[in-house]
């Protein structure tokens, strides 16, 4: 079930991310998902 929060994560931050940077954006989101399942 978790990877299905990150991957819906992923998807709605992915236009945000290519404006930043592709390589790095990809290892930021994976860690705010982390914590995000942290927080909850």
């Amino acid at each position: 079930m978790q990877n299905i929060v990150i991957l819906a994560g992923n998807i709605g931050q992915s236009p945000e991310a290519r404006t930043t940077q592709g390589s790095d954006a990809g290892g930021g989101r994976i860690l705010r998902s982390h914590e995000r399942f942290q927080g909850s």
